[in-house]
């Protein structure tokens, strides 16, 4: 399991993240007749904006998945936008917006994708039961392998804890009850 954490540009985690994950485009890229797609320049501009403010709000952030057992040092597998409490709404909610894996992911390591989402997921309702303290949760799944990966942990999460309610609808994992 990878762990959640805030990453900012005054703690070090979204610099490092973003020179590691460069590094990564850069060298899988070699030897590829076509540049790849840099998919996510748009989603990393908004996200150093963020990561850039100081102080950073308590109800919404970028998080990334620290894996610490990989080789070299940690390796940074996914980041998140995250977001809870907000405005016109009737009770807090951690809603994980938008989540971009490491740009290996496109070339090798897909195995490690179920361990991204279970983190995900688990780096949530951690969060929910501290520093965004909330009984729900929902997390955006950008694609249909994010949607088949949710429709397993269905099962798996209410056989773990029967009293989460936990479903999924349309492209939104839901989890409501969180103690």
């Amino acid at each position: 399991m990878f762990s959640l954490v805030r990453a900012t540009i005054k703690n070090g985690h979204f610099t490092k993240l973003e020179d590691q994950w460069r590094d990564q485009a850069s060298s899988l890229s070699e030897g590829v007749a076509e540049e790849p797609e840099d998919y996510f320049a748009t989603m990393m501009d908004h996200a150093r904006r963020i990561a850039e403010e100081d102080p950073e709000d308590p109800k919404y952030g970028i998080f990334t998945l620290i894996n610490e057992n990989a080789g070299g040092g940690p390796a940074y597998e996914g980041l998140v936008h995250i977001n809870h409490k907000l405005p016109r709404t009737s009770k807090a909610c951690v809603r994980m917006v938008w989540n971009i894996l490491a740009p290996h992911f496109d070339y090798d390591q897909q195995d490690l994708i179920a361990n991204v989402m279970a983190s995900y997921i688990m780096g949530g309702l951690k969060l929910c039961r501290s520093e965004m303290k909330s009984s729900s949760m929902q997390m955006y799944l950008l694609n249909g392998t994010d949607r088949q990966y949710a429709v397993g942990a269905v099962s798996l999460l209410r056989e773990l804890d029967s009293e989460l309610r936990v479903n999924v609808r349309g492209m939104w994992l839901h989890i409501d009850n969180i103690a």
